[in-house]
């Protein structure tokens, strides 16, 4: 029962631990990203469930942009609740442009960040707009291309010439391609932009943005995209990381062993409890001719009973009854000395 309760303290222990790291705080705002006119602001709210115990939260801008700020930086959340606090995007002091950073969500288990993303168009009427699909037939890789289609579009300028900025920024803002071109656009012109990403570029977000300028008209569009780990650079299958793996099959090699151990050892237990039996039966059949080697002989058996108890080989009925036996066995004999 022992071992049984030890691999039952395992497992119990090892479901444990498994909640406890599932039980971490959920997102349900995947990135902040808005579009506004020059001068103006807007406000956006951001929520995510706390599924552990009653925590603080902390909440920081990563890079420190100055195109948004954060309300409630610190707040508590109840167990098994949601959480939520507002950022405003925009000042009066912006540029058009696109603004990137990425805000930081904190508790004393974890931390979790996601995009924000400002497009900030010029003011009056926008004359040329853009839309962005950035293709993702397959994952981006470190080293690897990256395809884009751009559609501009003429919202009624007389005139046909636009010039469009494409580019792909961190969320740090630090840019990592950029190309300007002008196109005529009298009717609606779809293009193809590609590019080979940097072998050294970090894994993580980033963001494809397309200005299209004409005069003192600023049109943004945006898509954020992830970039992974390249399979063929990654390290080797013999310099990976298998802790987990083999922690796995460690704690499958304790519990087997446990099992074994706890067969083999009630085997014995029983085996020997066995030969014990047999020894109390044989001294119970024994008759003695010579009455000095007979006392002496029932005084070891007395002690391999003592020894037969001592170590749970018998029942203490049995052990009781077998020492008054062997004790009037010894009487009987002494008055034959």
């Amino acid at each position: 029962m022992k071992i049984i309760g030890f691999i039952f303290m395992i497992l119990f222990s090892l479901s444990f631990f498994a909640q406890k790291s599932a039980a971490e705080f959920e997102m349900h705002t995947p990135i902040v990203k808005a579009a506004i006119t020059q001068g103006n602001e807007i406000y956006q709210e951001i929520s995510f469930f706390n599924g552990d115990k009653t925590a603080d939260f902390f909440i920081a801008k990563i890079n420190g942009g100055g195109f948004y700020e954060i309300e409630d930086s610190e707040f508590a959340v109840e167990s098994n609740s949601y959480g939520s606090f507002r950022v405003k995007l925009g000042n009066n002091e912006l540029m058009p442009g696109v603004y990137t950073d990425e805000v930081s969500i904190s508790s004393d288990k974890a931390t979790k960040k996601i995009p924000v993303v400002l497009e900030v168009e010029s003011k009056g009427d926008v004359v040329f707009d853009s839309t962005v699909e950035v293709l993702k037939r397959s994952s981006i890789y470190a080293g690897g291309d990256f395809f884009a289609n751009v559609k501009v579009h003429n919202l009624g300028s007389t005139y046909d010439s636009v010039s469009v900025t494409y580019s792909i920024k961190d969320l740090a803002g630090n840019i990592i391609y950029e190309e300007v071109e002008v196109l005529n656009v009298r009717e609606p012109v779809q293009i193809g932009k590609s590019t080979f990403l940097p072998i050294d570029i970090a894994v993580g977000t980033y963001i494809f943005s397309v200005i299209a300028r004409q005069g003192q008209s600023y049109a943004c569009a945006t898509e954020t995209f992830s970039i992974v780990d390249n399979p063929s650079l990654s390290p080797s299958a013999a310099e990976k990381d298998y802790s987990k793996l083999i922690g796995f099959f460690v704690i499958l090699f304790l519990i087997a062993s446990v099992i074994l151990l706890s067969y083999y050892w009630n085997k014995r237990v029983f085996s020997e409890a066995k030969d014990w039996r047999g020894k109390i039966d044989e001294l119970k059949k024994t008759k003695f001719s010579d009455t000095a080697k007979a006392i002496s002989k029932l005084k070891y058996q007395k002690t391999i009973l003592q020894k037969a108890y001592a170590r749970h080989y018998i029942t203490k009925q049995s052990y009781l009854s077998g020492t008054d036996e062997i004790n009037a066995l010894i009487e009987r004999l002494k008055k034959r000395l």
